[in-house]
């Protein structure tokens, strides 16, 4: 990428220019990155420090006394000690937001080795703005603004990448030696990638990678504790749970989608090498070869170790990458003439039709032979149009798609939580919009002087924006809101007495936290199993608790849930099921479901009926708007395994 790209000959920017782009580039931070409270994986975290503060309460959850992963990060028990501190509320949403804030600046850190000025601006924007999916599913994606050491960890690698390509290699080294303490899976990838970096201005680093493979492979032959797993393969009921419920740990059953993604990324940072200085040029190839690396190991081998290391992740290194270069590469492209051109726009119509594997393929495949085929060069007028045309079209046809599920959406919610939504600003037409607006942000060779007092409003008002993001940033939902005040805890303990919780519900947002409100440990839920590849134990145990809940007629009869359609009708709760359930060997003690899912005549057999303090928003079994929930029944298992009842 050449220096004009990046902004670098242009003068220097004064300090309110600095001010402007900084707040701004929080505005769009906080817009992007909203903090959903207590959601996706934080539970797993958020729940292991709950049951180290809590051992004979939450602690008597299974999938506590039979977790194998927490052993390996030390961010547990930082967590635990903050959640002592201050709450687990305020806790998570601490944590959450000083991994965003170090994850940016670190960001920021590494591509201020290669950009500057209006480039660097705009390489943030652009992190900010592209989708940062990596693997499987849409399972994960970097920078995640919730209470995980991913975020950490990352950080971490991108601030030891940066110091690496100032040469202090030492001080790398420290830094990715936090990140391994934090997040080993997420730091170990730029670790590999760093050697490659500088394995390719000097071969000798590259001994270090067969010197690895050998000290790894003698110690699994020795029996070492985990390396000795290297060789370990795993049976076939094992195997059969976590290809249900942890998919994303095999490339090999990644859906289409996942795999369209990685192909605009992957053209992205071919169209930028070529761009780019000779420095930038290592790093990419560093990170493109223990990415892809990565990814056929992992879909190549499927013993426990190779599986629990899960390298496919090191594609979030090449994922960042392509979306921080995304407007510099479009810029250098846009100033080559009318073939280049053309190039940017079939590159960003791949971006924006990136959930069909087709069209995205062969978006990017035009977008190759433009720029690399030198008789594309030559193409006619005509044949350029045609392709501006197709492009053009394609991006207003999906952006239009878009906008059409956000109204949809809009009518289901009230303006204000409509307009805090994530999905408002994850829609193809705002991200391509912001976009566009730091290419050509980079392609202003004379920017206008602007009058100081210009500036200063504008700098004055971007603060405004500051702080208006900021109360933005909290989008939790007043379910999840809640859920960590407790605030319906009280009416809801006096129900409940000791012993487990089976909460039916149909989404993560509850089913997998309700110890939050219910200070009890869950009996079974979807969270338990994210870590079944780490014990085996917990893998069957989790799945015979699904069949005691499936067979009762619960929960649906499919192990696969990890994707469910909306409008996709959940089980009726009856009288019979419950029994079932309650009945089962080493049942839970206490049954909460949905009042809306519960059948008439076995509302009479429940306990009590707790009313939320917030309502809880579901899909409507008919499909469309979502609906309200209020009132949750209560079964007590002891009462309905009595002959009596």
């Amino acid at each position: 990428m050449t220096t004009d790209a990046f902004g670098a000959e242009r003068p220097a920017s004064g300090w309110r220019t600095q001010v402007l782009g900084a707040t701004s580039i929080a505005c769009l931070w906080m817009l992007f990155r909203p903090y959903a409270g207590i959601v996706h994986d934080a539970p797993i975290y958020v729940g292991r420090a709950l049951a180290d503060l809590s051992p004979h309460s939450v602690g008597l959850e299974f999938a506590f006394l039979h977790d194998g992963q927490s052993q390996f990060s030390l961010f547990p028990r930082l967590l635990a000690w903050l959640v002592r501190q201050v709450g687990v509320s305020v806790a998570a949403e601490t944590v959450a937001a000083v991994g965003l804030l170090l994850w940016v600046l670190a960001a920021a850190y590494l591509l201020s080795r290669f950009f500057r000025g209006v480039g660097l601006w705009a390489a943030l924007a652009c992190l900010a703005a592209l989708p940062g999916d990596y693997g499987g599913h849409g399972v994960f994606s970097w920078a995640e603004a919730f209470a995980t050491p991913r975020i950490f960890g990352e950080a971490a690698s991108l601030a030891a990448l940066a110091l690496l390509m100032d040469g202090r290699r030492a001080a790398a080294a420290c830094l990715l030696a936090v990140g391994l303490s934090l997040h080993p899976l997420m730091a170990l990838p730029a670790g590999a990638a760093g050697g490659v970096y500088l394995g390719l201005s000097d071969r000798r680093w590259l001994l270090l990678f067969p010197v690895a493979l050998i000290l790894g492979v003698a110690a699994a032959l020795w029996g070492a504790p985990v390396a000795g797993r290297l060789f370990q393969g795993i049976d076939r009921e094992w195997l059969f749970v976590l290809e249900q419920r942890v998919p994303y740990l095999f490339p090999t059953r990644w859906p289409a989608v996942s795999w369209s993604l990685v192909v605009c990324q992957a053209t992205t940072l071919a169209l930028a090498r070529r761009e780019a200085s000779p420095k930038l040029r290592r790093l990419i190839d560093a990170i493109v070869v223990v990415g892809a690396l990565g990814v056929l190991v992992g879909a190549a081998s499927s013993t426990l170790l190779i599986v629990q290391l899960q390298l496919w992740r090191a594609a979030w290194l090449a994922s960042f990458l392509a979306a921080a270069l995304f407007a510099a590469c479009a810029a250098g492209l846009w100033r080559r003439g009318a073939a280049s051109r053309a190039t940017v726009v079939m590159l960003a119509a791949a971006w924006v039709g990136r959930e069909t594997l087709s069209f995205a393929a062969f978006s990017c495949a035009v977008a190759l032979v433009l720029a690399f085929v030198p008789r594309a060069k030559t193409l006619p007028p005509l044949a350029l149009r045609l392709i501006w045309i197709y492009g053009l079209l394609a991006v207003a046809v999906l952006s239009l798609i878009d906008i059409g599920h956000l109204f949809r959406m809009r009518e289901a919610l009230a303006f204000g939580p409509w307009l805090a939504a994530p999905a408002v600003f994850s829609t193809s037409a705002v991200r391509l919009g912001l976009t566009a607006i730091a290419v050509w942000a980079i392609l202003r060779r004379n920017p206008l002087r602007t009058p100081a007092w210009a500036a200063l409003t504008a700098t004055m008002a971007a603060a405004a924006g500051v702080v208006l993001c900021s109360q933005l940033w909290d989008a939790r939902a007043p379910f999840v809101r809640m859920l960590e005040t407790k605030a319906g805890a009280p009416p809801l303990a006096a129900t409940l007495g000791a012993g487990s919780v089976e909460w039916l519900d149909t989404s993560l947002d509850i089913s997998g936290n309700s110890w939050l409100l219910t200070g009890a440990p869950e009996w079974w839920s979807l969270r338990q199993g994210a870590g079944a590849v780490f014990d085996r134990q917990l893998a069957v145990e989790w799945e015979r608790r699904f069949k005691v809940l499936s067979g009762a007629g619960l929960v649906a009869s499919d192990l696969d849930r990890l994707v469910r359609p909306p409008t996709d009708r959940p089980p009726v709760v009856s009288e019979s099921g419950v029994r079932q359930a309650c009945r089962a060997n080493d049942g839970p003690t206490w049954i909460v479901a949905p009042t809306w899912r519960v059948e008439p005549r076995a509302l009479p057999k429940s306990t009590a009926v707790w009313r939320s303090p917030a309502p809880y928003f579901v899909p409507e079994p008919a499909g469309g708007r979502t609906v309200a929930v209020w009132t949750y029944a209560i079964f007590s298992c002891a009462k309905l395994r009595s002959p009596s009842m």
